[in-house]
């Protein structure tokens, strides 16, 4: 016989695989940054290259045409920081002169008015011509050893902003958090209620398929949040029903019916929410947030019965 002791708990495999989803889910939502970061960055960083050099060759073309080669070095260590720069022989591919951080060979022999790596992926580069000098053209160029820093210090600083927004997400939902009552006779349409009333982070005490269903279900406990039809299974009316648990207490209501005429006629609840069938669960999350919010705003208002 196997001594019970040495059987995992049920508790403890439900924990394992619970922070193995955790964890899986982790590796994902970061592999999906991180890609969608670096396709963002490599632009913005190609877009900053592109104007850098396009500032460093308007100065160099000057100094270049004076013959100045030699001098230019010293006149622009300061953007050595983030780029490096060539002047180039068009036919020979020899440095005619260079920064002081940059390669002793030319980095690419060839003009392209786009961004473009090297071939050993070491440099991206953006290249220039001179007006006047057709023999000679310029190469300014960027680390790729300084875009991968770049890339894994925004896709650091994005993975923590969307994982801070999930969490004030997940906890203003929890702020709101109520008790709803849902009254709707078609099985399928209130199954996809309560699992989308489940899915903003509310618990659903009951579902009422009749008029008495909704009164007995909110006797026993009252909700903080109403899903009502108005037309019923019995013939009955969730109109009705609203009306006569207005009476007792104060509860913010979205009506969600077939029948939107019906809600329009004669006295209804203040602030009269409502929302036509077929719906989309998107207008009905945005709804029923909105109820609950004004609902918090206007506590001491007086509550007023519904009839048909």
């Amino acid at each position: 016989m196997i001594p019970s002791a040495g059987l995992p708990s049920i508790l403890q495999r439900v924990t394992r695989m619970l922070l193995v989803m955790a964890l899986l889910w982790a590796l994902l939502m970061s592999a999906v940054v991180r890609q969608v970061v670096h396709h963002e960055v490599d632009e913005l960083m190609d877009q900053s290259l592109r104007e850098s050099a396009e500032i460093l060759h308007s100065v160099i073309a000057v100094l270049h045409q004076q013959g100045l080669d030699q001098a230019m070095a010293q006149v622009h260590a300061e953007y050595e920081e983030h780029l490096v720069w060539q002047v180039v022989e068009r036919q020979t591919g020899a440095l005619v002169a260079q920064s002081h951080k940059a390669p002793a060979r030319a980095l690419l022999l060839t003009l392209d008015a786009e961004p473009r790596d090297t071939p050993d992926g070491l440099w991206r580069v953006v290249s220039f011509g001179f007006q006047n000098d057709p023999g000679h053209f310029l190469l300014v160029a960027q680390s790729e050893a300084e875009r991968v820093e770049a890339r894994a210090e925004a896709a650091s600083y994005t993975l923590i902003a969307t994982l801070l927004m999930d969490l004030l997400r997940r906890e203003m939902a929890a702020e709101i958090a109520t008790d709803v009552l849902i009254i709707e006779d078609e099985t399928f349409i209130a199954m996809d209620l309560e699992s989308l009333v489940k899915n903003l982070g509310h618990n659903v005490i009951g579902v009422a398929r009749t008029h008495s269903d909704a009164v007995a279900l909110a006797t026993n406990k009252k909700p903080g949040l109403i899903l009502a039809d108005i037309q019923l299974a019995d013939g009955s009316s969730g109109l009705d029903a609203v009306n006569e648990l207005l009476r007792t207490f104060e509860v913010p209501v979205v009506f969600i019916t077939a029948y939107p005429e019906r809600f329009l006629t004669g006295e209804r609840p203040e602030p009269a929410f409502l929302i036509s069938k077929p719906f989309q669960p998107a207008m009905v999350s945005a709804v029923a947030s909105q109820a609950l919010f004004f609902q918090r705003n206007s506590r001491n208002r007086t509550p007023r019965a519904a009839s048909a």
